[in-house]
């Protein structure tokens, strides 16, 4: 059996003024083998003082889900 990986439509690097968000950012993610509405959306930051795991906020409506980033409080980098 060929293993196919999920996959994600590109995103772009983004720039978020400070105190602000990034608005919702549309996104779709598919696997050959689950259906989408059983995958699970994981997000994780490279910097948590700038972007706290806790700052994402995920919207799902089939087949495109959208997430925001909320960067900490007067934050910037």
């Amino acid at each position: 059996m060929n293993r196919v990986a999920v996959t994600t439509n590109n995103i772009p690097n983004l720039t978020i003024d400070e105190d602000s968000t990034t608005g919702p950012i549309p996104f779709k993610i598919r696997d050959f083998e689950t259906a989408a509405n059983s995958l699970t959306v994981n997000f994780s930051s490279s910097n948590r003082a700038l972007i706290p795991n806790i700052s994402y906020s995920l919207t799902e409506i089939y087949p495109t889900r959208t997430f925001t980033v909320v960067p900490a409080a007067n934050q910037f980098c």
